[in-house]
């Protein structure tokens, strides 16, 4: 319980984040590396803005997942419950999503009750790096505690954009 407070405590004191991200995908031994802009607002929503070959962009908020395909000119919407996105939204509603958390030496493996499995790897208390099973995001030169505008965050940008 000691270990799940202190990743607690990480999140109830990140109000919002800005930071350069690199993410590593495995996909059928293939090794797949993209990079770009992670933004969270506590309350609004996280949002991952690739920027590599293949530009993108992730929207989570109100309980859903928006991902947009800009060149292709579409996008999905899929449902999120009981994941690390929620957690890190609202920290209180830990009770509901977490079933253990084990750690030591900046490293925390969380279990969580819809079954995802993930690592965190926690530095000087900020969040460095999140794997899960097939996939990692490393975060650096990050800006805590920052003004963003709730604009980054609201999906209305997608009424143009048809469904897919």
């Amino acid at each position: 319980m000691l270990v799940f407070l202190l990743i607690l405590n990480i999140l109830y004191n990140t109000h919002s984040a800005v930071c350069q991200f690199a993410e590593t995908v495995k996909v059928q031994g293939d090794v797949l590396k993209e990079h770009g802009y992670f933004y969270f607002k506590r309350g609004e929503g996280i949002r991952w803005d690739y920027i590599g070959q293949e530009k993108k962009i992730f929207l989570l908020a109100r309980g859903k997942m928006w991902e947009y395909h800009p060149k292709e000119g579409f996008f999905r919407t899929y449902e999120i419950r009981r994941s690390f996105w929620e957690l890190l939204q609202d920290p209180g509603k830990w009770k509901e999503i977490v079933k253990e958390v084990q750690g030591k030496n900046g490293k925390f493996f969380v279990k969580l009750k819809g079954g995802e499995e993930i690592l965190m790897e926690v530095k000087k208390n900020r969040i460095r790096k999140i794997s899960f099973e097939d996939t990692s995001f490393e975060f650096h030169n990050c800006r805590y505690n920052i003004s963003l505008p709730s604009s980054l965050f609201n999906p209305t940008f997608l009424s143009r954009v048809r469904k897919k």
